[in-house]
């Protein structure tokens, strides 16, 4: 999670660092109505590829480790904003993934997805789509909003384990539904994946600062409110009104991170959730549109969920360079396509990538270690991003373990970084 009190500084170089490496994208807007354009389930871009590699990867993680502590090693899965389902071009959307990582769990897992999606004909669509695609998980598509159906789903869970993906068009869930039905849940573990949508605050931090001098017009009132409805309060709208000057797109979208930051901050004094946060950027160079925040109690949920955005990172850094190509070829025509055949040295190759940045990403968590120890022993998992730095993201578990086998042979600390568990040992200065 950023942090506030790092100023302007630490924002400008956390964007260099992405430009250097890559931080996805996406294009989701806040409507001045909740429902999505009508071009949205098209085709898949790039900052969705970045999205989904998670849904491929941390559901099933977190139901493997908890489903054995819950009676008949049942856990939830929940799509408060599911969608269609699949996109038009035939790659699946959020549903279809959380329905793959239960059927890669059968035998093991039962697990059961609730799928909410306001829009009746998207959630028909999403019927027909789950229908068709042979998933064995018990499931049920609820049309209509969170808001109204959140108390009767999380009924029906019992005290099963709980992973809730919140990805609107706009603003989630009500800050008092989020705080008080989702994260105050008992019994059963709870984690939620949550979308902040930093492009629509600062769109609507302008509306503010327009209407500074004059009062808000009845559209305005109703798209702010909905901010304050989601951030639980009118708090945000200070970080806008009390900027001096010109507030440029680049300003407004850091002042947006800065109150993520601050709702995540918030989260974590009222309900006692951590977050790992990711920004989600178009293309390494380009602002992020917003940010991905996984809420969990659980040091071991923190360190799942960094190392999957780390590998996950991969699929959007394929996604955006392929989107680059596509765009030339329609750009260059004929001859790109020739191009395309002759030249496919454009294509992203993962292995070499790693190979590439893994020095670098080493280095830089083998400092920020050096740092931690500064203030004693401690844990990897419970520090998960001062651990990963401006590498969050970008590096994975692998590239950890190899910074902690590094420091062990350089005499920096006691810890051989040997076997599956290393990061949940105290880390402790050798002695000399």
């Amino acid at each position: 999670m950023l942090r506030q009190e790092r100023g302007w500084r630490f924002y400008k170089e956390l964007r260099i660092n992405y430009a250097a490496t890559y931080a996805p994208r996406t294009r989701h807007l806040f409507p001045s109505e909740p429902w999505v354009s009508a071009d949205f389930f098209q085709k898949r871009k790039a900052p969705a590829a970045f999205k989904h590699a998670i849904l491929s990867r941390y559901p099933k993680v977190f139901a493997a480790k908890l489903g054995s502590t819950s009676r008949d090693n049942q856990v939830i899965f929940l799509d408060g904003y599911a969608g269609r389902g699949r996109y038009k071009d035939g790659e699946p959307g959020s549903p279809l993934l959380l329905a793959r990582s239960a059927d890669g769990l059968a035998g093991s897992r039962q697990i059961r997805g609730f799928f909410v999606e306001r829009d009746e004909e998207n959630a028909a669509a999403l019927a027909k789509v789950l229908a068709e695609s042979g998933t064995a998980m018990q499931y049920a598509v609820i049309p209509g909003d969170l808001d109204d159906h959140l108390g009767s789903v999380l009924q029906q869970c019992g005290g099963s384990p709980l992973f809730a993906f919140l990805d609107p068009f706009g603003t989630a869930l009500a800050y008092p539904s989020l705080r008080q039905q989702l994260l105050q849940r008992r019994p059963g573990v709870t984690e939620v994946l949550l979308h902040f949508t930093a492009s629509g605050v600062a769109r609507m931090g302008g509306i503010l600062r327009k209407a500074r001098d004059r009062p808000l017009t009845g559209t305005e009132e109703k798209q702010v409110t909905r901010v304050d409805r989601f951030l639980g309060g009118l708090w945000w709208r200070e970080y806008f009104k009390s900027e001096s000057g010109d507030v440029t797109e680049e300003r407004a979208t850091l002042i947006a991170i800065r109150i993520s930051d601050r709702f995540a901050q918030i989260v974590r004094e009222q309900t006692g959730f951590r977050a790992v946060t990711i920004p989600i950027r178009p293309r390494p160079e380009l602002l992020p549109k917003y940010v991905l925040a996984l809420f969990t109690r659980s040091p071991e949920g923190l360190w799942a969920f960094a190392d999957t955005l780390g590998s996950a990172s991969l699929d959007w850094h394929a996604a955006w360079i392929a989107e680059d190509e596509g765009r030339r070829l329609q750009r260059d025509g004929n001859q790109g396509v020739l191009d395309l055949f002759s030249k496919p040295d454009w294509r992203f190759q993962p292995e070499d990538h790693e190979r590439a940045g893994a020095p670098g990403w080493v280095s830089c968590i083998e400092l920020n270690i050096r740092t931690l120890l500064e203030d004693g022993p401690f844990r990897l998992a419970d520090r998960v991003v001062e651990v990963y730095g401006t590498v969050l993201g970008v590096a994975w578990g692998k590239h950890v373990k190899r910074a902690i086998k590094n420091l062990h042979a350089a005499g920096v600390v006691e810890n051989s970084g040997i076997g599956s568990h290393y990061y949940r040992e105290l880390v402790v200065p050798r002695q000399r």
